[in-house]
């Protein structure tokens, strides 16, 4: 270095500044570096760095880099060791662990192999801190530790909210539900007084009853029904359902005039209804081929026709009067031409039939002094007969199985039944108990006669096998009743009343029985009769405004 600046007159210290500013010192680290020739301990480094310190140089990427890799970096590490002189506490070193410095979760001594959840379920109950709706939650990935029993077990009863559809059980997802479910019995609810009670008089019986009629797309014959229905009915239980079905629903119909209709019946060689009136002027009759249409008819005289009948062998109408001078009497082949008859005596006939067995008509009158009944093999010509006592004889019937006429008086006594094995032999019968009997008619099937009254008593009604022994049956109201009837196809009983307001029909069965039905009217019905052929009863009154005609319900 001497050499080098020979012949410059310049001081060698000045020399030295003058190397220090104008070059780089010669890259000479790895002399420094552990194993080099001039080897650095650091252990034996003091102090600071001078002025001037290059440390740069020998940082990462500095000119003069010096890798901690080959330094001895790790002679002194003893010394911060906990407890030694130089002591390093974690704690109070700043800055954040490199990634690489940091433990990873497999590296972690010591650590629980379970953690189990804490108990904080009010918080997320109804109106807890952090309340949770059932509808928002996934509640299925650790529902073992909220169901019954769990350790953080959930009561659904706090939680608000609604399920969701997903969480819903469908029907089919019901477990242990019953195969069927019987209707609750509540009919009290509907009947009559109940909290729910049901008027007929409001209900659509008939909207479909057409379909079902005699002719109807859907008809029904009820006389070609057999065998077992479900649940183990006989056909005697299925008739009878079917007959209190039709005996039960009625509906009005519309007359021909507005006047007192007593009687009527029905001719199945004509398919024809006849009724005749005590009251009107050239329109006493009337008729119709459904029950439904009726047509005015004259009768041959204005008089105060009582009962009609009709007589399949001789096909004659016979129509009887209570009033007349000669004439009580007459006929008709058609229902719509009438003749006057002639009567032995001017009587107030009330009643008549016919005999098929004996070809014989007989009436009864409610007057008369030993001739209050007269017989006739034809309708035009009558034989007056005695009768077993003078009384107010008002209905009469032929039973064909006991080959007996039987008729009742309307006198409160007990000789008020008399029968006769041809018409003119009468025999007085005891009645069941005292009453204004009106009417009886014969059940060939329950070998049954039936007189229906004007009744004193709540024993209205009586039933006779044959015609001498007679029982008295309760009915269900005291009425009047004026008129029954059979049905040999529904096998049942029907009779019609004068009072009663709008429960002024009864039925049954047996003729023991009865039941008040409604028939939306409270008209004074008279005359009642059965139609086989339409399966249909028609009565007629002597009261109301256009509708003194009622049908029931064609079967």
């Amino acid at each position: 270095m001497g050499n080098l600046f020979l012949g410059f007159p310049v001081a060698r210290s000045k020399i030295a500044d003058m190397i220090r500013g104008s070059a780089p010192p010669i890259l000479h680290s790895e002399r420094h570096e552990n194993g080099g020739d001039d080897e650095i301990d650091l252990a034996g480094l003091s102090g600071g760095p001078a002025p001037g310190a290059h440390k740069t140089t020998h940082e990462n990427a500095g000119a003069d880099e010096i890798s901690l890799a080959g330094l001895h970096v790790d002679h002194h590490a003893g010394r911060h060791a906990n407890g030694e002189d130089d002591e390093i506490s974690v704690a109070a070193l700043s800055g954040q662990l490199a990634d690489e410095q940091l433990s990873s979760w497999a590296g972690v001594s010591g650590k629980p192999a379970v953690f189990p959840p804490d108990a904080h379920k009010t918080s997320h109950e109804n109106a807890g801190g952090d309340e949770i709706s059932l509808a928002g939650l996934h509640i299925d990935h650790h529902d073992s530790t909220h169901e019954n029993g769990g350790d953080d077990e959930i009561s659904v009863a706090a939680l608000s909210g609604q399920l969701a559809d997903e969480q819903l059980s469908s029907w089919a997802g019901v477990s242990g539900k019953p195969a069927v479910f019987p209707p609750d019995a509540h009919k009290t609810d509907h009947q009559n007084g109940g909290g729910d009670e049901i008027d007929l008089a409001g209900l659509h019986l008939d909207h479909h009853a057409s379909t079902h009629e005699n002719g109807g797309d859907d008809e029904i014959d009820v006389t070609g029904l057999e065998g077992v229905a479900g649940g183990g009915a006989s056909e005697a239980f299925v008739k009878a359902f079917v007959a209190n079905i039709v005996a039960r629903n009625w509906a009005m119909r519309t007359s021909t005039d507005d006047i007192a209709w007593n009687s009527v019946v029905w001719a199945p060689a004509l398919n024809l209804f006849v009724a005749v009136a005590v009251t009107g002027t050239g329109n006493g009759v009337m008729t119709s081929p459904d029950g439904i249409n009726w047509t005015t008819r004259t009768p041959a005289d204005d008089r105060q026709w009582r009962s009609v009948c009709w007589s399949a062998t001789l096909n004659r109408f016979v129509a009887v009067a209570s009033s007349g001078i000669d004439t009580c009497v007459m006929t008709s082949s058609n229902g719509t031409g009438w003749v006057n008859q002639n009567t032995p005596n001017n009587l107030e006939y009330w009643s008549v039939c016919w005999s098929h067995e004996l070809d014989l008509f007989c009436a009864v009158a409610r007057t008369g002094t030993n001739n209050g009944v007269i017989t006739s093999p034809d309708g035009y010509t009558w034989t007056a007969r005695q009768p077993a006592g003078d009384k107010q004889w008002q209905g009469v019937c032929w039973s064909p199985e006991e080959t007996l006429f039987v008729a009742v008086a309307k006198e409160n006594d007990t000789a008020s039944v008399m029968t006769s094995p041809d018409g003119t032999n009468w025999t007085i019968r005891a009645a069941a108990h005292n009453d204004h009997w009106t009417a009886v008619c014969w059940s060939p099937a329950l070998n049954l006669f039936v007189a229906v009254a004007s009744p004193y008593a709540a024993s209205g009604f009586m039933t006779s096998p044959d015609g001498f022994t007679w029982t008295s049956r309760a009915i269900p109201a005291s009425l009047n009743v004026n008129s029954v009837c059979w049905s040999p196809e529904l096998a049942i009983f029907v009779a019609v009343s004068t009072t009663g307001q709008d429960l002024n029909i009864m039925t049954s069965v047996d003729g023991i029985n009865w039941a008040l039905t409604p028939s939306l009217s409270a008209n004074i019905w008279q005359g009642i009769c059965w139609s086989p052929d339409l399966g249909v009863f028609v009565a007629v009154g002597s009261s109301g405004t256009d509708n003194r005609v009622m049908t029931s319900l064609f079967s």
